[in-house]
């Protein structure tokens, strides 16, 4: 591949991460001190304007066009403003790259959020991350499922059930309800655990099963992407635009699968 083209779409690539992280930070997923809103936002219009200029930026006036925070104050802007003189001599994406390194650092970062109730009936929200499956209530984590302590991840109807391996001084293994919204809640979080469990756990993907000739109901799923050892040693960025095309086809044929009709005549 062409040097030039590979930069150009790595570029690219980090523009649309820091976009995605912003809008999460706009939209409240992703919470942030009010420290962390004036340092990401200084590299943001770090990026986008170039240098501190005392000429032109002598007030926060030049950040009348940036929203940095669900709720903007006037001590935020100026916060801003004072960060963004410290950055001088970064290009736009040395600036991409320090926001996104802070942005990785914030305890929401790269949880996927499912509302649920627990098995008291008491609203919760379970993360789905890197190490495993998080539990929250009232913005506080209460719990945390490892993978490796995770057996095995099903759902039935909108229930959603993890079985967790038995602890130290434990026998027998033991099995954790979280009930969601509806069916289809409740799938695409096992579907969403399904993918985290497999890259992140597991070496070689599960082989997939020999289909008989009439299909079986119930829970099928098996992510047969690559798994995060498998995609050591390659070029990180085109293995990553490569997984994301393969991951929509993916769950374009699980969509249009039969069984989800079947299933949904069940419940």
């Amino acid at each position: 591949m062409n040097k030039y083209i590979h930069v150009q779409r790595a570029v690219g690539y980090e523009k649309s991460r820091t976009e995605m992280i912003r809008q999460d930070i706009l939209a409240g997923r992703l919470p942030c001190s009010f420290v962390t809103h004036a340092l990401l936002g200084s590299y943001l219009v770090q990026a986008e304007i170039g240098d501190f200029d005392s000429s032109e930026h002598g007030t926060t006036g030049y950040l009348a066009e940036f929203t940095f925070a669900p709720q903007q104050s006037q001590q935020l802007l100026d916060k801003v403003r004072e960060l963004h003189k410290t950055h001088k001599g970064q290009t736009p994406a040395e600036a991409e790259l320090h926001y996104l390194e802070n942005a990785k650092k914030l305890a929401m970062y790269g949880v996927d959020l499912h509302p649920a109730k627990d098995s008291e009936g008491v609203d919760i929200m379970l993360g789905v991350c890197a190490s495993g499956l998080l539990v929250y209530r009232d913005k506080l984590r209460i719990n945390r499922f490892a993978w490796p302590k995770i057996l095995k991840i099903s759902y039935k109807r909108a229930n959603f059930y993890i079985k967790i391996r038995p602890g130290e001084f434990e026998t027998f293994e033991s099995t954790v309800g979280f009930k969601l919204s509806c069916h289809r809640q409740a799938k695409r979080l096992w579907k969403v655990c399904v993918e985290h469990h497999t890259f992140f756990r597991l070496m070689t993907p599960e082989p997939p099963q020999r289909q008989g000739l009439l299909p079986r109901l119930g829970s099928k799923f098996r992510y047969s992407g690559r798994t995060q050892y498998q995609s050591r040693g390659d070029e990180v960025l085109e293995e990553m635009l490569e997984e994301d095309g393969r991951g929509d086809e993916v769950l374009e044929e699980m969509l249009e699968d039969k069984e989800e009709m079947a299933e949904e005549m069940r419940c």
